[in-house]
């Protein structure tokens, strides 16, 4: 077995999502490896209004009713979501970051908006 040199101290890659105040959902670097957003390039939203929690489909095909496309960016990956956020009535009023979770049965990323999970951003 060979060793891998560690190239990334001082960078996180715990999964991690932000809820930002401009109405998108943002994936950091953590998210974008654990989830392999780079082999996708489109997302579809759920909500699920009793458990208050956010489901994110991911798919390759663009003509699915309510997709939306992938903003691959060099530092992260983000969604415009301010219309979901405004049909469901979910603030985003400031950003909050949250620690996702996959759902093997449904295949899809889960953010709990009522879990201690949501952390207001400090920087």
């Amino acid at each position: 077995m060979a060793f891998e040199k560690f190239l990334y101290s001082g960078k996180t890659f715990k999964p991690r999502i932000a809820i930002r105040q401009n109405g998108q959902i943002g994936f950091n670097k953590g998210a974008e490896k654990r989830f392999e957003l780079n082999k996708y390039e489109y997302i579809i939203l759920y909500y699920d209004k009793e458990e208050q929690k956010i489901g994110i489909q991911l798919t390759n095909e663009e003509n699915i009713k309510g997709v939306m496309k992938l903003q691959k960016r060099p530092l992260n990956i983000a969604i415009s979501a301010k219309s979901f956020f405004e049909y469901y009535n979910i603030s985003y009023s400031e950003t909050k970051i949250y620690d996702p979770e996959w759902d093997e049965k449904n295949k899809m990323i889960i953010i709990k908006l009522k879990s201690t999970e949501g952390q207001q951003y400090g920087g």
